[in-house]
């Protein structure tokens, strides 16, 4: 009987190794996961990456540009499946007018616009295809380090172009002895750690669009970092690292590997080094107010609302998000500001690297 329970619901002949987390199905495999029968999850759940994708673009024309590249990777995609090619050049022209003063945050409106063809190619990648190969690789803005040479020129100034590309940081932070006379933790570093390294997975899981889709983001911050859901604290570095492996190789909500440990130890160093010397602090002040900004997200529940033809084709998504209590999020959203008082007063990469 258990081994039967433990078998893959969609194929039901090998063993389950993952939980789809919109209907709680055991499933072996990507291939089950996006097998006929499971359609409903996988189709919504690529619908969801092209369309967050979409959203996330800053402006107009830069939206425009990474939605004609995804609907010509589309297209190339369909054609090389299919052994059929042809001419794309009136194609582009065709997409850059009929999308001319389209409110490309509306995945409606935008599929509108789209011709028969275009529009049944999409749905063959969806049904087909990996969606990875629509979505360009994120760059996370904590790999590049700023150095500020010791000895400068007198028309030397100082590259800074990390504060446009990080999340912003507010300038009215208070020093950590201006809100409590408490003395902090002892752990409190380690406890940061287990966080910076949660975040760290998170956003990648997310591709980096993990401001779009809050609930979500939040839903995998807390399950993976035992500090924000549990309050747990960590007696060393190692150790709040790998309880977020532990958890994320464990976590219902997502599916990785044990390669992930690697880059996740690179990404917290490179985050806790800051832009360079003199700002160490800054990538953490950064991380942690994107956190705090993805916690206030999710504890603002949205309406549903009308569906258009593109979004009535796709299941009402089922996603376990509401798994953690706004209370708890609220506690969450105090602690992250407790980080960042504590980091302004106390944080120093030479004494804690």
């Amino acid at each position: 009987m258990d081994n039967q329970d433990n078998l893959c619901k969609i194929c039901n002949i090998e063993p389950s190794k993952y939980v789809c987390p919109r209907c709680n199905a055991p499933y072996c495999s990507v291939n089950c996961y996006k097998a006929p029968i499971h359609s409903n999850c996988s189709e919504a759940f690529y619908k969801e990456c092209i369309q967050e994708y979409v959203k996330s673009q800053e402006n107009d024309l830069d939206s425009k540009k990474k939605m004609i590249e995804v609907l010509q990777r589309v297209k190339e995609f369909d054609e090389n499946n299919t052994g059929y090619s042809s001419d794309d050049s009136d194609d582009i022209e065709s997409i850059n007018n009929r999308l001319e003063g389209v409110n490309l945050d509306d995945a409606d409106l935008v599929w509108d616009k789209l011709t028969d063809e275009e529009r049944q190619e999409f749905l063959n990648l969806i049904k087909e295809g990996d969606v990875s190969e629509l979505l360009p690789i994120w760059e996370p803005w904590w790999d590049k380090t700023y150095k500020k040479p010791k000895v400068r020129f007198a028309d030397e100034t100082d590259d800074e172009s990390y504060l446009i590309k990080c999340p912003k940081v507010p300038k009215n932070i208070p020093i950590l002895s201006k809100i409590t006379n408490i003395k902090p933790s002892e752990y409190i570093f380690n406890n940061l750690v287990n966080v910076l390294g949660s975040y760290s997975i998170m956003c990648r899981y997310c591709n980096g669009e993990h401001n779009t889709m809050p609930k979500e983001a939040t839903t995998i911050l807390l399950s993976i970092s035992k500090n924000l859901s549990e309050n747990e604290n960590f007696i060393s570095f190692n150790f709040a690292l790998e309880s977020v492996i532990h958890e994320a190789l464990n976590s219902e909500f997502i599916t990785t590997s044990e390669s992930l440990s690697n880059t996740m130890r690179e990404d917290v160093v490179k985050i806790l080094k800051g832009p360079n010397e003199e700002n160490c602090i800054y990538f953490i002040e950064a991380v942690l107010t994107d956190i705090d900004s993805i916690l206030r997200n999710y504890k603002k529940q949205t309406t549903k609302t009308s569906k258009g033809k593109f979004s009535s084709m796709f299941p009402e998504e089922n996603i376990n998000t509401n798994k953690f209590s706004k209370d708890l999020v609220t506690k969450c959203v105090h602690k992250i500001k407790y980080y960042q008082s504590w980091c302004l007063e106390y944080y120093t990469s030479h004494k804690y690297l």
